[in-house]
Formats: C-alpha cells, sequence, structure tokens
C-alpha cells in the first residue's frame, strides 16, 4: 500500500494504526452525522470493496487508503474535517483513551464489518455519495442509486 499522497503528517500515524483503526477512522470522519444505519452502510460499501478488490484498494486498509477515495484523508476534501481526523489519529498512534461515544460506535461497526458481522444495508454497493450533491460527479452520472441511507446515496455496478 503506497501511501506517498498522504500529508506528510498524517502518514505515520497511518502507517502505525491497525486495520480497524483505519477503518474506524474513516467510518468517523465519512459519517460521523449519519444515524447508526447510515455509518453501517459505509462500513458496508468498505467491506464490499475490500471482498472485490478492485483499482480501489486491495483489503480494509487498502480500501479505506487507496487514494483519491475517501476525501476525508487529505485537507483537499475538507480542512476542518481532516484536522479532526488527524486528532484522531493522534489519541490512535498515542494509545489515549477513546471516551467519545461516536468514535466509540465508529470502532465497534469497524470490527463488526471487518468480522463480516453485518448486514449489508447497501445491497452490494461499492460507492456512495451526499444525496444532495450536485452537480453528481462523473462516476454517478448515468447511474442509479439502489438505495438511500440516511443522507447518503448507494451504487453498484459502477465501472
Amino acid at each position: 500500500m503506497t501511501l506517498t499522497w498522504l500529508p506528510d503528517e498524517m502518514r505515520p500515524l497511518v502507517e502505525k494504526a491497525t486495520d480497524a483503526q483505519r477503518v474506524a477512522a474513516t467510518l468517523w470522519a465519512e459519517a460521523r452525522s449519519e444515524p447508526v444505519q447510515g455509518i453501517i452502510a459505509v462500513a458496508n460499501v468498505i467491506r464490499n470493496r475490500a471482498q472485490k478488490p478492485g483499482w480501489w484498494g486491495s483489503g480494509y486498509s487498502g480500501v479505506c487508503l487507496q487514494k483519491d477515495q475517501f476525501s476525508c484523508w487529505t485537507p483537499a476534501g475538507g480542512q476542518r474535517n481532516y484536522d479532526r481526523l488527524l486528532g484522531l489519529m493522534q489519541q490512535f498512534s498515542a494509545g489515549t483513551p477513546i471516551t467519545d461515544p461516536a468514535v466509540r460506535e465508529c470502532i465497534g461497526i469497524a470490527h463488526l464489518a471487518i468480522g463480516d458481522y453485518l448486514r449489508d444495508n447497501t445491497k452490494g454497493s461499492t460507492h456512495y455519495i451526499v444525496a444532495t450533491m450536485t452537480p453528481r460527479p462523473k462516476w454517478a452520472q448515468g447511474h442509479t442509486p439502489v438505495i438511500q441511507v440516511g443522507n447518503h446515496s448507494f451504487y453498484r455496478d459502477i465501472k
């Protein structure tokens, strides 16, 4: 897994993290404002990608950290969200006890996803966007979401 695209301050933290921490951090940064079913849906996208490797990476960490897949991992995806994610990764790296209930929930969901204990509430989706996003990204144009969970629209069979 090549991480050279990550910002310098993030790279060592990510390298030290476990698969579950990387997935939990992705879930928290991408979906913390969603209801639990929305967080589970994003976890299912990660799991669906990990179970059928493709251009989006291999394995759970590979999927979460594939360049240009989850915008939270760079400031270009939103500086405030990136800064908060950086803080979480610093907590993981330092071994600081996690007391934030939203982070703890994402850690639990990450473990369930990695253990393959989640029912897929996305109908096999491998992609999602914020439902109100306009314009829609090029990959979503011409495709119909298979389901909406919370504020995200989920897609499958995107080539």
